[in-house]
């Protein structure tokens, strides 16, 4: 099983070593032997990416689930 974090946030939290900017996507990380995918967070109070950009995040992701 893959895991898909809804926030870069929730990946810096999870992983604090981690510095510098984080993209979309997948990850280097891995929690066991789950691939980490980062996705952004659709929440109304976050403005920091566009529709356009988080659409084409969660079909990566659909993309990603469905060569696995």
């Amino acid at each position: 099983d893959d895991v898909a974090l809804v926030g870069v946030t929730v990946l810096r939290a999870m992983f604090p070593e981690r510095k510098g900017a984080v993209a979309l996507g997948l990850q280097p990380e891995r929690i066991g032997e789950s691939a980490v995918f980062v996705l952004p967070n659709p929440s109304g109070r976050n403005a920091n990416f566009s529709y356009a950009e988080m659409l084409a995040a969660f079909e990566s992701l659909r993309r990603f689930l469905a060569s696995g």
